[in-house]
This record gives C-alpha cells, structure tokens and sequence, in this order.
C-alpha cells in the first residue's frame, strides 16, 4: 500500500461544526430566556417562538438558533432574585360555620314539629262534613 491520502476537502457550504454538535430543543420562556446545563441565556433577538435550538459545538461554545438562524443572546451569570409578595391579611378571628335558619330544609322535621299545632299553619279542607258523610256511605 502506498502512503497517499485519501481524505478530502470539506466543502464550502458544509458547516463540520453544526453538523458535529449535540442539538437540544429547549424552550423559549416569556422574559426571553432559555436554561441549558444549569446556565441561563438571555436571548437579544426578538423572535414569536416558543422553541429554540441549543447546540452545543465540539470546542465548547454555545449556539442558539431558530429555524437554522442564529439568534444573539448573552449568558446571564446572576440570576435575578424574585420579589416576595406580602401574604394576604389574615383575620384575627376565624370564620363562624354557617347556620342555616330555621325554615331550611334541613331543619324541616324540626321546624314542621315547632309550628304544627298553630291551626293557621294547617290547610282547611275544601270539601264539608256532609259531602264526607255521602262519599263514606255504602250504598
């Protein structure tokens, strides 16, 4: 075997370092940011998307792209702290469970044994003494 190389030229429109990176899809949240390995990038460009790609290239360094264009951004070293909102005033005196009233349907037994014996409370009959006596007869 001779000693001639066989290797060729990489063409020009052939990125090796696109092709040779590790390509996660992360999303985009709602202050432009995006985490990746417990780093967070803040994204300069204004983009409608939800999802980026992260492509980590072979000698370190960190592309952000969308639909295969790239995207500026800037790591963000300190994380900015949340606000902490006051707690809601509490009252001092808990609530008073609900008492129904008297006339609930769930104190009906007890609110029907109260005012039975009240006659205004009673329905009168509609049909008289003597109309009860014919209907009661056998004929």
């Amino acid at each position: 075997m001779g000693k001639t190389d066989l290797h060729r030229e990489v063409p020009k429109h052939i990125n090796l370092d696109s092709i040779l990176s590790i390509k996660t899809e992360r999303a985009l949240r709602n202050d432009f940011t995006v985490a990746h390995n417990r780093k967070l990038y803040q994204v300069l460009s204004y983009i409608t998307s939800k999802k980026v790609i992260v492509e980590e290239r072979i000698n370190g360094r960190i592309f952000i792209s969308y639909k295969r264009k790239a995207l500026s951004y800037k790591e963000i070293t300190l994380r900015p702290k949340k606000k902490e909102e006051p707690k809601p005033y509490m009252p001092l005196e808990p609530k008073r469970p609900y008492i129904p009233p008297i006339d609930h349907p769930w104190k009906r037994p007890l609110y029907e044994a109260r005012y039975k014996h009240y006659p205004e409370n009673e329905q009168k009959e509609k049909v008289g003494q003597k109309e009860k006596e014919l209907l009661l007869t056998v004929t």
